[in-house]
């Protein structure tokens, strides 16, 4: 309560002939505005902590995703090889050592004198072989550094049991066992890999085949619309000849209009000529979708399409609660190359660590300008907000009908009153 009003309450009271009703009013006015300041304040709260979640959310979602690889063992690769087929090779050649190990009687250490130990040595060969076989077949992401410890306990435990025939298995033999986990392993990750983008390429191709499509039926539409105009210009030009003084200032407003039509769709058709040669014609896209993944989250990719906001839409029905928001779609006559420099550069934010196609990227949309501008030599002006518009309006009855319960709930104390 504030001072003047403590004084007129106060007035008020001594004053016998002022009503009770004077003082509990300007008590309830004072707890009414109290409550009103504190109802914005927990708004303004909310909006805070609202912001505040989705930054964590990522942020958790990033560590998951770290943790989640590092428990697969898998924090880089032990070969690094670009293609599956350099892994099988090489694959293939471990085998091989394996085998030659085997055929020189150097894969177990053992007396080549004690001729009454070769069943033993084929023993101990052929359960490790199959332990060893049964393991690799198994392996995952998820139990990789499991997998080599189990090929230890094996290579322990076998030797254990054959100490007394004095037979043992090499180290040099286990470690090739070792390698070859790990190239069988990422072997077949490199297969998945190179299948996903594979069919990454196939529907590229699909898109631009369609957008192949739309070009020539462009490109034919307007050949028959600069006929049209061209025509036109043939018939006023006749006309002309014969014409009155009021009738060609008429046809000379006319000509000049189609003219001017004319020339505007022979350059839109000049376009579509140079976008059907150049198969690298198009436009990337930088997007985001706050209610699907938060803040400072945003997908860079490509389009030949025509009309581009068309590959977006696309987008909007593949599984996502809302609709996603254009920061910026660039024109660029090597629009492959564009989206892949930028995907380089910005490959330690992407959110996907294990799998390169899922495109989208955790990062500040002003480093995205600031690199567009200095390093690639674009001068773009990115928006900056995201509309969200049906992801705001989803969380705006939960944040009022909160801010409600809170307000609803408050008991004033009596020493308040």
């Amino acid at each position: 309560m504030g001072i003047l009003d403590f004084l007129t309450a106060k007035k008020y009271k001594d004053d016998k002939n002022s009503p009770t009703e004077e003082i509990q009013y300007l008590h309830l006015k004072d707890e009414l505005k109290r409550l009103n300041d504190k109802r914005d304040a927990l708004s303004r709260t909310c909006l805070e902590l609202d912001t505040r979640l989705n930054q964590l959310k990522y942020t958790v979602s990033e560590l998951e995703d770290t943790l989640s690889i590092q428990s697969y063992g898998f924090h880089e690769t032990k070969y690094g090889f670009e293609n599956s087929t350099l892994y099988k090779n090489k694959l293939a050649e471990v085998r091989d050592q394996q085998k030659q190990l085997i055929k020189n009687k150097t894969a177990t250490h053992h007396n080549p004198e004690k001729e009454f130990i070769l069943d033993t040595i084929k023993l101990t060969l052929r359960t490790f072989n199959s332990e060893c076989e049964n393991i690799i077949t198994k392996a995952k992401h998820s139990n990789l550094e499991a997998s080599e410890k189990r090929i230890h306990k094996v290579f322990d435990e076998i030797n254990n049991l054959t100490h007394m025939q004095e037979v043992s298995l090499s180290k040099e033999y286990l470690n090739l066992k070792i390698a070859e986990l790990y190239l069988k392993h990422e072997y077949e990750f490199k297969k998945q890999q190179e299948k996903e983008e594979q069919a990454v390429i196939k529907d590229r191709l699909k898109e631009e085949a369609k957008t192949l499509k739309e070009l020539e039926s462009t490109r034919k539409k307007l050949e028959k619309d600069e006929l049209r105009f061209q025509n036109t210009i043939n018939e006023v030009h006749t006309k002309l000849e014969s014409a009155t003084e009021s009738e060609q200032a008429k046809l000379l407003k006319k000509l000049t209009d189609t003219e001017a039509k004319l020339k505007a769709l022979t350059q839109t058709k000049q376009d579509i000529l140079s976008r059907e040669q150049n198969v690298t014609t198009g436009y990337v896209y930088i997007i985001s979708n706050m209610g699907s993944f938060g803040e400072d989250v945003y997908k860079i990719g490509m389009t030949r399409k025509l009309d581009p906001e068309e590959s977006i839409k696309e987008l909007n029905g593949l599984s996502v609660p809302f609709n996603f928001d254009i920061h910026a779609m660039i024109f660029s006559e090597d629009a492959i190359a564009l989206e892949k420099k930028l995907h380089k550069r910005f490959s330690k934010n992407q959110l996907n660590k294990v799998n390169a196609t899922k495109n989208f990227f955790k990062v500040p949309l002003s480093e995205i300008e600031d690199f567009l501008q200095t390093e690639c030599h674009i001068s773009v002006e990115l928006i900056p907000s995201a509309d969200a518009e049906e992801y705001r309006k989803s969380c705006s009855p939960q944040k009022t009908a909160m801010i409600n319960s809170l307000i609803v709930g408050h008991v004033i104390p009596t020493e308040e009153l």
